[in-house]
């Protein structure tokens, strides 16, 4: 395809010349086919294929003598030199079951011993090496430009080789898609967001087209873009995303380094604590929060998130308080993440974080999961600042609330689900609504005594005086009044957690960090904005009324939905079932006959 320039007839005619290939290209198994044999041929030839390999050695193809179950003598291959007093010693290989081959054109290759010719491209060549027997470029200059402001290009000869596809787009569009990725980058830019951006719709309708590859063919290839995305995120975060670029982000952005207020490197690992000045303030407010981790937040296994958070309930909304980002997993570790966090907050607001059973005033509770590891952690704080330094169980029963929601997800676990409300499950429950710590050490020895073995189990981690008091008034040293008013679960740091997956999960650690700063502002600025001027976030009424008929109908929702598509299973089946009434036997996927027994048109509904 000699030519001196490129025209859509020429690409017409060029895409015809492609058209008239072999057979092998059209059909998936002859290319199969021809893959296998070149693929065996190539063990041979590096002396592979055969323990005891030999010059004389080659493949062949064969079946063998006793036809299967089906009636066909099975193929297989092997080598030429195989022998049945040594088998081990030669080739051998089945090929039923293995990827679809066109047995009869497999056979054929071997039979016109066309593995023997193993074929070494040579065809395609750059075209810097054909350049020499292609187009001559010949470029004068003259003497003096300013006399002769004009150059004289010339050209000799036609181009020797098939038209390569457009790969080179127009600079001045480079050179925008440039701008435009250097002036969204941030840590969480990503191809996919890059195109979904109205700053590239814009850019599009200025060429009167929707998408980049109407703009350029040569666009049609996203790793062009991808690569730009890359390579200004190497410029603008050359310390990749990791510890080492969050220091550099802190010193270069004012409200990141506002953000962060300690970094930790210690033996366990790394911590992070981000909190901003009004959100200690807050906290120094609450008399009850909840604690929370995530392992789904960032990358990497060792590396997790801690949230303070809580649930305003004259805004309605969930408020971040703190968050730490920490490697340490351990009693020490939350010990240290405790002090550490209220030390903050102290310097932050210039005063300590008071506790209502060590001080009279402050913190009345704190909401956490039924964690070995965060109460323990939590106690040794607590020990620490307690000027008579009381032992562990006083400590915690006299602040710790364990979620409901966490409990009887427990209970679930153990019985299932099937009798709720009744049974071992409703007797599991009642460990609520014992009146004195007496009754509910009783259940719990009823429990053990009677129940399976995943019951005993779980009364007994249920029947430890800590847990006991998170989990019931009577049990706990929290006053009633107070503990009747406490929150019992940890949905507000739950919700916090998915608040931030909005942005995604397995984050890097400037990602989330960035993505978390961005959160925790708008909840800041939302608060000030309903305290200062009484403006909701929200257009939805926010009173408890409201959200309780709003949950009714999501409810109602759901089960129609659930309703709807069980009806639809069920029509399906009733076809099914009718369109085989005559069918005896079926196979299975192992090839098994199983009888198949008759099925009612409607199945039959499950006891409640």
């Amino acid at each position: 395809m000699h030519h001196t320039e490129m025209t859509n007839d020429l690409w017409r005619a060029f895409k015809e010349s492609q058209k008239i290939i072999s057979l092998v290209k059209d059909d998936q198994t002859k290319r199969n086919a021809y893959s296998y044999i070149r693929s065996i041929s190539f063990l041979f030839r590096q002396g592979l294929a055969c323990k005891q390999s030999q010059e004389s050695c080659k493949p062949v193809f064969k079946r063998f003598d006793n036809p299967n179950p089906a009636g066909h003598c099975s193929p297989y291959i092997t080598c030429i030199n195989a022998n049945v007093t040594y088998p081990h010693d030669h080739f051998f290989r089945a090929i039923n079951g293995r990827t679809q081959l066109d047995m009869v054109f497999l056979e054929e290759l071997f039979s016109e011993n066309v593995v023997n010719d193993f074929e070494a491209c040579n065809v395609i060549e750059p075209n810097s090496t054909r350049k020499r027997d292609c187009v001559i470029f010949h470029a004068f200059l003259p003497n003096n430009i300013e006399s002769c402001p004009w150059l004289l290009f010339v050209s000799h000869g036609k181009h020797t080789h098939p038209p390569p596809p457009p790969s080179k787009p127009p600079r001045v569009v480079m050179k925008r898609i440039t701008q435009l990725v250097s002036n969204m980058i941030s840590p969480n830019l990503t191809l996919t967001s890059f195109l979904k951006s109205p700053a590239l719709e814009e850019l599009c309708l200025e060429y009167n087209t929707s998408s980049l590859s109407n703009i350029h063919a040569s666009l049609t290839n996203m790793d062009r873009i991808s690569t730009i995305i890359r390579k200004q995120r190497l410029l603008c975060y050359p310390e990749g995303q990791g510890y080492n670029s969050v220091l550099l982000e802190q010193s270069r952005n004012p409200a990141i380094k506002e953000y962060i207020q300690k970094m930790y490197q210690d033996p366990e690992g790394l911590m992070i604590i981000c909190i901003l000045k009004d959100q200690a303030r807050l906290l120094s407010e609450l008399n009850f929060f909840e604690v929370d981790i995530s392992y789904k937040r960032l990358k990497g296994s060792n590396l997790n998130e801690v949230v303070f958070a809580t649930f305003l309930a004259q805004h309605a909304k969930v408020i971040t308080l703190v968050r730490v980002f920490t490697e340490h997993d351990s009693k020490n570790g939350y010990y240290l993440l405790f002090k550490r966090v209220f030390d903050v907050i102290e310097t932050l607001i210039g005063l300590p974080i008071a506790w209502f059973h060590l001080h009279g005033v402050g913190i009345e509770g704190v909401g956490l999961d039924m964690d070995r590891k965060q109460t323990d952690g939590l106690a040794l704080y607590l020990t620490e600042i307690d000027t008579e330094h009381r032992d562990r169980d006083w400590q915690l029963r006299n602040i710790v609330i364990f979620s409901r929601v966490r409990f009887m997800r427990g209970i679930t676990q153990a019985v299932g689900a099937r009798d709720r409300g009744i049974g071992v499950y409703s007797r599991m429950a009642s460990l609520l609504d014992c009146h004195s710590q007496e009754d509910y050490m009783q259940l719990c020895n009823l429990l053990i005594a009677h129940e399976n073995q995943k019951v005993q189990d779980w009364a007994r981690h249920k029947k430890d005086i800590i847990i006991a008091s998170g989990l019931n008034k009577h049990c706990s040293l929290i006053p009633e009044h107070i503990y009747e008013r406490l929150r019992k679960h940890t949905n507000a740091a739950e919700q916090t957690h998915n608040k931030s997956y909005a942005f995604g999960k397995h984050e890097s650690l400037l990602q989330a960090l960035t993505s978390s700063w961005k959160l925790d502002k708008r909840d800041i600025l939302q608060y000030h904005a309903r305290e200062d001027y009484g403006a909701c976030h929200s257009y939805q009424s926010s009173n408890i009324e409201s959200l309780y008929h709003r949950h009714i109908q999501q409810s109602v929702q759901r089960r129609r939905s659930y309703s709807q598509f069980r009806a639809s299973t069920e029509d399906i089946v009733d076809i099914d079932t009718r369109s085989q009434a005559s069918t005896i036997s079926a196979g299975s996927s192992l090839g098994n006959l199983d009888s198949i027994p008759q099925r009612s048109p409607r199945p039959a509904r499950r006891a409640r």
